[in-house]
């Protein structure tokens, strides 16, 4: 699945012999069952979203808006709303069935202008207990609105497996770009070799106002 990079997947999914498609039936039928019993329905007709004080962009749609605000969004039951933040940094990685099934790169960084914003990258080995000992790397990624420029920090920390090279796709999102979890057409590549790099997007920001 391509998403949001999040937390390590259970071990049982290396071993589960149902498909994606199948998988997937099993969470809306859960879903469908807590809606039922919250609205005495199967569904959900909207969902109301407190929205921070900040400029947004939905994920699917090519709406935006200002924050402070509460929307209540259409929530069929093919759609979930989700509004991102301005500044925003989100890491997209590659398809996986599981965690370790093959190595988490490339990476697509979804960038959300209109704001200031930082992320930072934390990986480790995925299967044991040694990010105790300190064993896992962090890498920060700053994106400065003005100047239209995303840095990538120097790499701090290493442990065993770890990938030394990287490729990291950035995308500025805008309403044709970045959207959905499928990944982006659009993007610019950057080689990343755990040393500080800076790329300017200026000219893709002038081109996402036309």
């Amino acid at each position: 699945m391509h998403c949001p990079i999040g937390p390590q997947c259970s071990g049982w999914a290396q071993t589960d012999s149902r498909t994606a498609d199948e998988i997937e039936q099993v969470m809306w039928k859960f879903i469908q069952a807590v809606y039922k019993y919250y609205n005495d329905t199967d569904h959900v007709v909207s969902i109301d979203i407190v929205n921070e004080d900040v400029q947004g962009e939905p994920w699917k749609t090519d709406e935006s808006g200002t924050g402070g605000q509460t929307i209540t969004a259409p929530a069929p039951i093919d759609i979930m709303p989700l509004y991102v933040k301005a500044g925003s940094i989100i890491p997209m990685g590659p398809y996986l069935q599981y965690a370790t099934e093959k190595p988490a790169d490339p990476i697509e960084l979804r960038i959300y202008p209109d704001a200031d914003g930082k992320f930072e990258l934390y990986e480790d080995e995925n299967d044991d207990y040694n990010y105790e000992k300190g064993k896992y790397a962090l890498i920060l990624f700053i994106w400065n609105d003005k100047s239209k420029t995303l840095t990538i920090g120097d790499r701090r920390g290493e442990f065993n497996g770890m990938l030394k090279h990287r490729t990291f796709h950035t995308v500025l999102v805008n309403q044709t770009t970045g959207t959905g979890v499928g990944i982006s057409k659009s993007s610019t590549p950057v080689q990343y070799n755990g040393k500080r790099v800076s790329v300017s997007m200026k000219q893709l920001f002038k081109e996402r106002r036309l």
